[in-house]
């Protein structure tokens, strides 16, 4: 049996706020056109639109922040000096795990908006498998935590 190495954690994030900026982007402008179309009801003194107005331009943008919210903390990104991991879910668990000793590729995927705010997803297969097995999507700079992974490739 062989003693268990000591793990250093070097990496432990969830995606950036930064990553779901379209989302709070949708609800800012849902809730500015309901709130427009409220005030065009309340000019025309139209009851039933005015409440149905208030209720959406309240309703609809909190699902979707509530949406965002879930998006960010339902994954969880780790890496130690051994393995390289993706948790998803808050209830129902997915784990994706690579050992860092056995990457191929680290790959990372930016847009042109993704580079301007600073943030892109990170991806990672090994020598067994047939495509990529593991990604950390919305990282705040990527191209560190590429440059993580190859230095713990170099110790290993």
């Amino acid at each position: 049996m062989r003693p268990k190495k000591n793990k250093t954690l070097h990496y432990a994030e969830r995606p950036s706020w930064r990553s779901q900026w379209a989302s709070v982007s949708a609800a800012v402008i849902l809730a500015s056109a309901f709130t427009l179309i409220t005030g065009i009801a309340l000019l025309d003194g139209a009851t039933g639109a005015r409440m149905l107005g208030i209720v959406t331009a309240a309703v609809l943008p909190t699902i979707l922040l509530i949406f965002v919210a879930y998006r960010r903390y339902s994954r969880r990104y780790t890496i130690d000096s051994e393995n390289i991991e993706c948790v998803q879910g808050l209830i129902a668990r997915t784990l994706q795990s690579i050992r860092v000793r056995d990457l191929r590729n680290v790959n990372v995927r930016q847009t042109i908006l993704q580079r301007v705010l600073g943030y892109g997803d990170v991806e990672f297969s090994s020598a067994g498998g047939s495509g990529v097995e593991v990604v950390l999507f919305g990282v705040v700079h990527p191209l560190a935590v590429k440059q993580l992974v190859q230095r713990l490739q170099d110790q290993t």
